[in-house]
């Protein structure tokens, strides 16, 4: 027998999904009910994980940059 798998169920209603649905009930029932992801992506998302990317890049060179490799390397400079 074959059954469908049950929707996620929410015990309880954020802003956020009470103001998707006063602005359009079907992306309401999309999101929270059937559980269906969207398909853009925020640009405030993209930018954030650049920022993100870039920090992390920079605090790896601050790390290699302390270490004794670095410095074994550039003393004879």
């Amino acid at each position: 027998m074959i059954t469908a798998a049950s929707p996620p169920t929410r015990d309880y209603l954020s802003y956020s999904a009470v103001r998707t649905f006063q602005s359009c009930p079907l992306k309401y029932r999309f999101r929270y009910l059937d559980g269906l992801a969207e398909e853009c992506v925020s640009s405030a998302l993209v930018f954030g994980s650049a920022i993100s990317g870039i920090d992390l890049l920079c605090g790896s060179f601050v790390a290699f940059r302390a270490s004794d490799e670095w410095q074994i390397t550039h003393a004879a400079s």
